[in-house]
């Protein structure tokens, strides 16, 4: 699943879609997209079924910019180029069946 987040500079706010919910929520200031954007409700991933109680499992988190397009620029802009301080991938601390209670 994903989350996007746009930015209408007209109306100067954010929309946020999710994509597990297939729900947008809209006309967002600034500190109500930082607090909303990451949160994500009761996504099924797997079956408790399918977890092995001898393995350790993480969850992978990746961020992505699309690229833009300028007025008065040839070629669109990659702003990933521009992200050299903050890593577009992490992953979750290693957890086990047993972390649950399943």
């Amino acid at each position: 699943f994903y989350h996007a987040l746009q930015y209408s500079f007209i109306g100067n706010d954010f929309a946020i879609y999710y994509s597990e919910r297939d729900e947008t929520i809209r006309s967002l200031n600034l500190d109500q997209a930082k607090v909303l954007f990451p949160r994500v409700m009761n996504y099924r991933v797997i079956s408790s079924n399918n977890i092995n109680d001898n393995i350790n499992y993480y969850f992978k988190i990746t961020a992505w910019l699309d690229k833009i397009h300028l007025k008065g620029m040839e070629e669109e802009l990659n702003l990933l180029y521009y992200w050299n301080s903050i890593k577009p991938n992490s992953k979750s601390t290693l957890f086990t069946k047993s972390d649950f209670q399943i």
